[in-house]
């Protein structure tokens, strides 16, 4: 009786700290794209880089370079005359986050109107922060899917499991509705290259082109008006509001003391900003669909409609006949995968997949679900390559030990699918539950032999060198890695340890990979 008692007092604890009690929103200004941007910068840009090219033909550029990728927004947020539309899943408070801040604060200074949508899972700022910075004209933020104020984060996931788990994990950047960036990288320095400890390979997609960045700014606008999104002031608390003067003042002293760091320094001699100081940008051209997924996704049922994105995705899986590489850093096919994966080894396709190793993967439980997979995978004559946390490309000795010392990794985060050597996605979507079912995601699906050879062509060159293989024999996986021109194998989970393989194979047991 007593432990019935101890079980009902902590339900009510529950009830009373963890239920959903969100602020009104329905009074949300709806806005828009701005489409009258033709006689801007970008505008007139983009008008004589398309002379003479069919209307539904896109400008893109690949950004698989860290400090590039900073450096692409940084200069679209320089250029934009009219509007800057952000939507990010994570925007970290370090270095690269605060100095895109400054930059979005300085465009809304000089009139351009700055519209910034957070997922709620990865704002590393208070609500204060966020409303002092909406307090300008210029300059609105909301918040998609907020968790309730003043009640324990942590207690939600018991009272509010299955809406406070479905996140917007959409990925764009547009500016002036004349160019966008699409891809798999969040706001933060690990995915620029500026983390002293930590680095993600990533991949982003610059498109310039009538047709597709409005169709970005579309999907946009989508999540913008929709009823999941709160304006941050209205989640703030009701602290006095900092004079946009004061917040300007804070700004200016902190991008001061930022532009001085070696890694700010170091951004205006990159590839990228020497071409585009030269002008010398050349673009590859293709015809690029935009898909995405509904914001009323993160209410759907587990059963896909025209609200998923990978509704759009399956045509393009049905005509499959030659080839397919999966770029991943969470891989968990699930019972559905496998089936797809069977379907085209039994028409021959050559199928290899790109995921994270154990030793690099930042959320080990996804490796324990995936890793279930990987000996049928393996039989029925799919390539598996897993990547090696110690391929550090340019990382100077010294920092290679003290990421080693301090345990932390590299890690894939890119996410991009290669289709017969003609197509190509990249967006924001893992091939996982999580992603295909619960989270909300954005891509851009690309018909150009040109740039899918391009990303085929590097991603062969590379691979024996920056990822294992697998092969199975005798039922046991083993892992080969070429490096100066020497074959490593491992039969065992490279460079880790046995605690490490203890823990992936207990968390293997629990039954939540519909999670993942």
């Amino acid at each position: 009786m007593h432990l019935f008692k101890i079980i009902i007092v902590s339900l009510q604890l529950v009830i009373l700290f963890g239920c959903s009690s969100l602020p009104d929103n329905s009074n949300n200004i709806k806005s828009y794209a701005i489409s009258d941007t033709l006689n801007t910068t970008l505008g007139k840009h983009n008008e004589k880089l398309f002379i003479g090219l069919d209307t539904n033909t896109s400008a893109l550029t690949l950004l698989e370079d860290g400090e590039d990728a900073l450096v692409a927004r940084i200069a679209l947020a320089r250029a934009a005359e009219k509007s800057l539309d952000l939507q990010y899943y994570h925007y970290h408070k370090d270095l690269t986050g605060q100095l895109l801040i400054y930059e979005l604060w300085q465009a809304a200074n000089r009139g351009v109107r700055v519209r910034l949508l957070l997922d709620d899972m990865g704002v590393e700022t208070t609500d204060d922060n966020l409303a002092a910075l909406a307090n300008h004209p210029n300059f609105s933020i909301r918040i998609f899917n907020p968790f309730s104020r003043g009640k324990l984060r942590s207690l939600q996931y018991l009272s509010d499991f299955s809406r406070v788990t479905r996140r917007m994990h959409n990925k764009a950047f547009i500016a002036d509705n004349q160019t966008a960036i699409l891809g798999g990288r969040n706001i933060g320095d690990e995915y620029f290259g500026a983390h002293p400890y930590s680095i993600f390979g990533d991949l982003d997609i610059i498109i310039s082109g009538n047709k597709p960045v409005r169709n970005v700014s579309k999907a946009f606008d989508d999540y913008w008006n929709s009823v999941y999104v709160y304006p941050a002031e209205i989640l703030a608390s009701k602290s006095p509001k900092i004079s946009i003067t004061k917040v300007s003042e804070n700004l200016d002293r902190l991008h001061h003391n930022l532009a001085v760091h070696k890694f700010s320094k170091g951004l205006a001699n990159t590839e990228l900003a020497k071409s585009i100081t030269n002008h010398r940008v050349t673009p590859i051209f293709g015809n690029v669909s935009v898909i995405y997924d509904s914001p009323v996704k993160i209410k759907a049922s587990g059963k896909i409609t025209d609200a998923h994105l990978i509704s759009k995705l399956i045509p393009v899986f049905e005509k499959i006949n030659k080839e397919l590489i999966v770029v991943s850093p969470y891989f968990v096919p699930g019972k559905k995968g496998m089936d797809f994966f069977r379907l085209l080894r039994r028409k021959n396709v050559q199928v290899t997949i790109l995921t994270n190793s154990l030793a690099s993967q930042d959320v080990p439980i996804v490796f324990s679900a995936y890793s279930k997979y990987r000996k049928e995978l393996l039989a029925i004559g799919v390539n598996i390559y897993e990547l090696d946390p110690t391929t550090l490309g340019s990382i100077d000795n010294k920092k290679r030990r003290s990421m080693t010392s301090r345990r932390k990794k590299v890690g894939l985060h890119a996410k991009f699918l290669l289709v017969d050597k003609k197509q190509t996605f990249i967006g924001s979507m893992n091939f996982d539950p999580r992603s295909i079912y619960k989270n909300t995601e954005v891509g851009v699906l690309i018909d150009s032999t040109v740039l899918t050879t391009q990303l085929r062509n590097d991603f062969i060159k590379n691979i024996d060198a920056v990822a294992y293989e697998l092969k199975l024999q005798n039922d046991e996986i083993s892992w080969h890695l070429t490096k100066q021109e020497k074959q490593i194998s491992y039969y065992t989970e490279p460079h880790t340890s046995w605690w490490d393989r203890f823990i992936s194979c207990f968390m293997g047991i629990l039954p939540i990979e519909s999670q993942l």
